[in-house]
């Protein structure tokens, strides 16, 4: 078989580059799409211990600004405790969250949204576990502080243009509890357990044509997962 000179082997990328931006468009989110991209999930950790008997206090997420797998306590007790990742969970179909736990358990769920620009959603919960929602690590400013929720009443979610992280802990140290939301997906474009590439990378993708790169993109559950970029000279995957 005749090898291909070097013009044309450039060409040929090229040419996989133009489908590639093509697959690219298909595939990442569209902001005008009726259908909400991403897994639709949640991240949770929890702990197990028994500190009090009462519930007066709240959890922060992360016991400093930086994350090391440590949660605390803030309120009428204060102290640390070791978080365990439990995986993800929630409604692939809505976006909503549903914790049955028992006594002595304190959690932190959160996830990612993506809107194209800035733009406030509403979510309410209902469950007694003192729960607290946090918006882009301002982990020391509950958006519900100084009241916990009011069951039925929703609470205003201000997102700013990109990505966003939301989280929500809450705990018991005297009885089991219930913890639900309502639906959260449909007010997003992406609603995803991670913030993966968001719909302007379309933009800087294509300027890679001109140097004849090769985009790869492997597609999960409306999630792209993985990305790679070949440029002329690089080693195969």
């Amino acid at each position: 078989m005749a090898r291909l000179t070097a013009s044309e082997n450039r060409r040929c990328q090229a040419v996989l580059g133009v489908f590639a931006l093509v697959a690219v468009v298909v595939l990442l989110p569209s902001v005008a799409s009726a259908e909400t991209m991403g897994d639709h999930l949640w991240n949770v950790r929890e702990n197990h211990e028994g500190f009090f008997d009462n519930n007066d206090s709240w959890v922060r997420p992360w016991r400093s600004s930086t994350e090391d797998g440590w949660g605390e306590f803030q309120g009428g007790h204060s102290g640390y405790f070791q978080w365990t990742p439990m995986g993800t969970t929630g409604n692939p179909l809505d976006g909503s969250l549903s914790l049955n736990r028992g006594i002595d358990t304190q959690f932190d769920a959160w996830t990612y949204l993506y809107v194209p620009m800035a733009t406030t959603v509403s979510l309410t919960g209902d469950g007694d576990c003192v729960p607290r929602w946090f918006l882009n690590y301002q982990f020391d400013s509950p958006l519900d502080s100084p009241h916990e929720f009011v069951v039925g009443d929703p609470t205003d979610i201000s997102l700013s243009a990109g990505w966003n992280r939301l989280d929500i802990t809450g705990y018991s140290q005297d009885a089991g509890f219930l913890f639900t939301t309502d639906a959260l997906a449909s007010q997003v474009s992406i609603m995803n357990t991670s913030p993966v590439p968001e719909p302007s990378t379309i933009c800087a993708l294509a300027s890679l044509l001109a140097t004849g790169g090769v985009v790869f993109l492997v597609r999960h559950r409306h999630a792209v997962s993985r990305l790679w970029i070949l440029l002329p000279g690089s080693p195969s995957i």
